[in-house]
């Protein structure tokens, strides 16, 4: 959904817009369609957006390699702001109220893009199915959350064994 800058009344806008897996690209499956309720308002020339956001996404596992659903339920608050123009860039320090701005074209405001956005904000970075997952065997690569195996005692195993065993041949 795309709401032109010139349709958003004095009072503000409020819009509720549900999306599937295309806003993130086909990038995760959707379990459910990302809720999303706005509240869009003028702030001189820039553009308050506020909300909230839904969803329930199957992600992957980053130690014991399944699928499992993560949910999200987070709001936001930023200003959407309009390019400075300048040229030439210099480094400054961000402060805390810098990363509650982002920038657009002036023209339109992108409701399904602000949802991603939001979306890849909040995903794991190493994403897990529980704190306690236990992961795969190194040796095996069996799912050690759901059968144990016997490679245990032999991963206590020094990996500089090997280094070990052609020392001692050198000396003989």
């Amino acid at each position: 959904m795309k709401i032109k800058v010139h349709d958003i009344p004095q009072e503000g806008l409020s819009c509720h817009a549900e999306y599937g897996a295309e806003i993130l690209q086909d990038i995760t499956q959707v379990q459910e369609p990302i809720a999303v309720n706005v509240k869009i308002e003028r702030a001189g020339r820039d553009i308050r957006v506020m909300g909230d956001i839904k969803a329930r996404l199957l992600l992957n596992c980053s130690r014991c390699l399944e699928d499992f659903i993560w949910s999200l339920a987070d709001e936001f608050d930023f200003l959407l702001m309009l390019p400075t123009g300048e040229k030439g860039y210099t480094e400054i320090e961000l402060s805390h109220e810098d990363m509650d701005v982002s920038f657009f074209d002036g023209e339109t405001v992108d409701v399904a893009q602000i949802a991603a956005e939001q979306i890849f904000l909040q995903l794991p970075v190493k994403p897990l199915c529980h704190e306690e997952c236990k992961g795969l065997c190194p040796h095996c690569g069996v799912n050690l959350n759901l059968i144990s195996c016997d490679c245990r005692s032999e991963a206590n195993s020094s990996p500089f064994e090997t280094l070990r065993d052609i020392k001692l041949k050198d000396r003989s």
